[in-house]
């Protein structure tokens, strides 16, 4: 029921490993998509994780949770954005 303050959005931001896990963890280049269709997608699943584990969970770390939940689902996400190869059919 209450309003959402400037100050509540800047905590939840800055405070804990947000930073860094959004700079320098996630964008490891070993465990990302190789497309960059498949990065945004692992990005957008690690922010989203992290936001609902953030507000909802019981656990700490949740950035460190979130990337290493995403880098479990980095193949299927790999396979998803495959280009097709010019020349031969899809089956």
């Amino acid at each position: 029921g209450r309003t959402v303050g400037a100050a509540y959005r800047m905590y939840h931001l800055t405070a804990g490993e947000l930073m860094l896990g959004a700079f320098l963890l996630a964008g490891d280049m070993m465990c990302t998509p190789l497309r960059a269709r498949g990065q945004i997608m692992f990005g957008a699943g690690v922010g989203v994780l992290t936001i609902f584990m953030r507000l909802y969970g019981v656990i700490e770390c949740e950035m460190y949770w979130s990337i290493l939940i995403m880098n479990t689902l980095v193949t299927l996400i790999d396979a998803r954005t495959q280009r097709a190869v010019l020349g031969i059919p899809e089956a």
